[in-house]
């Protein structure tokens, strides 16, 4: 959805917007601090003939090319004004029901495919010589754990060149749980961002959760292995993505969000074992971070 203008009065900007909608190209109005209305088009096809429209509108709004289409689009408007009203009755209905996605993307077939690939070579974390290879570091004690004072110790392999690191541990998993439920999340988060958005968003979401996921988890508890980091990631992402740009189609049911919050303080109990919790507390923030900024300085790139 993107912008192709304002307009300062309210009830003209609702003439405009029953004239786009009569001429089939759906649009939203939005108000502004200044108490102007801004126009979102939904499709960028229909962008040009949009801002055509908007500049003989604006010339001469009294036109009988408008005040036609007005009348014609009416019932239309009135069913869009009741959708805006449910839409603020319940603002965090996050605009729009999430819907499990159907097929896959291309980049999040990759990463599951990657991340089957390599927990077989890994030996589901039995194969210490191959994990060694690609663990964040050798050390396997918490950077905070070791001797102070020592220099170089922190991310010694990496400071060497060996940058993969700090991403590969993401693709390794403990066993068939382990990597059943992380690509069961992958394969829904990941399509929703490629199918909503691009494959070049979902590269940089996997690229700095998983970094900032792996490092901070190194550092207070030692080295781990897995996507769930970057779940978390992708969770946090879209959550504040839906919360603070509601017009990019991205969605998190509510339901879902309890869901993750509750499991996320659930794994701090150890009642189901070792778990990653600050490589998943660390993505969920990254990821938080990064949707909120995006929501913010990107809502109107259909990339990002």
């Amino acid at each position: 959805m993107r912008s192709i203008g304002t307009i300062a009065e309210k009830e003209r900007a609702e003439t405009f917007l029953a004239v786009l909608i009569a001429a089939d190209i759906w649009s939203e109005l939005e108000s502004e601090p200044d108490g102007a209305w801004r126009i979102w088009v939904e499709s960028d096809d229909k962008l040009d003939e949009a801002k055509a429209m908007l500049a003989r509108f604006m010339e001469n709004p009294e036109h009988p090319e408008f005040t036609e289409a007005s009348r014609l689009a009416e019932d239309k408007l009135k069913a869009l004004k009741e959708a805006e009203k449910k839409a603020e009755r319940n603002t965090y209905d996050l605009r729009g029901k999430w819907q499990p996605v159907t097929g896959i993307g291309p980049l999040t077939f990759l990463l599951m495919a990657a991340c089957v690939l390599a927990t077989m070579y890994g030996g589901f974390g039995s194969e210490n010589e191959v994990l060694q290879k690609y663990y964040t570091t050798l050390y396997s004690k918490p950077v905070r754990d070791q001797m102070p004072g020592v220099p170089g110790v922190f991310l010694t392999e990496v400071k060497h060149g060996e940058y993969w690191r700090l991403i590969t541990p993401i693709f390794f998993h403990l066993g068939y749980l382990h990597l059943l439920f992380n690509m069961g999340w992958l394969h829904q988060f990941g399509t929703l961002v490629e199918k909503k958005k691009s494959s070049f968003l979902l590269i940089l979401i996997v690229l700095l959760t998983g970094v900032i996921s792996n490092v901070a988890q190194y550092y207070f508890s030692g080295p781990g292995m897995g996507f769930s980091g970057v779940g978390y990631g992708l969770f946090g992402f879209l959550w504040m993505r839906a919360k603070f740009d509601p017009k990019s189609k991205l969605s998190m049911d509510k339901k879902l969000v309890r869901f993750f919050i509750v499991w996320f303080f659930f794994c701090f109990t150890g009642i189901i074992g070792p778990i990653g919790n600050v490589a998943h507390g660390a993505g969920m923030l990254s990821g938080m971070a990064f949707g909120f900024v995006t929501a913010k300085l990107f809502r109107e790139n259909k990339y990002l």
